[in-house]
């Protein structure tokens, strides 16, 4: 737990250790909504307790929603969901890793008949415009809660993906379904059917 970050040289637990624990104060909340706006709630859901727990509740909660269609080549189905899982699973990882903890506002996820949107408290990092985003260019906001995931689950990077040694950066590339939204003091990702 020392090296991870969740606990200090004392024994005391840290931020981190709060924030993966089940005393963790921050929420997701999701909703699922009838048609393109928010007028009527469908089914939704708060998820607390460890962020990694928040986690798996909140997928499996998208998963059961996202439904698989089917096509047919010849002799053979094709099946696609309405979301690919990679881009779920990424975009809740980047609605925790990215988050601004220092605000006691809820993280959301927003499920309509044409679009899943992830919504996170804290604007962008100092030094981060826009413009970099769009690029791809991504710097941690929580590099120690992303190493506590990246241990938890042994994630390896994507082949399209590029790592600058001299800066610390990630560049990816990013879906055409995936649009990005940057207000002053939060950000969002929208994940279009």
């Amino acid at each position: 737990m020392k090296t991870l970050g969740m606990v200090t040289q004392d024994g005391v637990y840290t931020n981190l250790g709060l924030l993966l624990s089940d005393q963790c104060v921050h929420t997701i909340k999701a909703a699922v909504f009838q048609g393109t706006t928010q007028s009527e709630f469908k089914d939704r859901k708060e998820f607390s307790g460890s962020l990694f727990r928040q986690m798996d509740e909140a997928y499996d909660f998208i998963d059961f929603r996202n439904q698989t269609h089917s096509t047919f080549d010849k002799l053979y189905r094709i099946d696609r969901r309405d979301y690919p899982e990679t881009a779920v699973r990424e975009a809740l990882l980047n609605l925790l890793v990215h988050r601004e903890y220092s605000f006691r506002a809820s993280t959301f996820v927003s499920l309509y008949a044409d679009r899943l949107e992830f919504t996170s408290i804290g604007g962008l990092v100092s030094g981060m415009s826009l413009k970099d985003v769009t690029m791809g260019i991504s710097v941690c906001r929580n590099a120690k809660l992303a190493n506590a995931g990246k241990s938890r689950e042994r994630h390896t990077r994507r082949k399209s993906d590029c790592y600058d040694k001299a800066t610390g950066i990630y560049y990816k590339k990013r879906s055409r379904n995936t649009v990005l939204g940057i207000g002053q003091s939060s950000c969002g990702r929208l994940l279009k059917k």
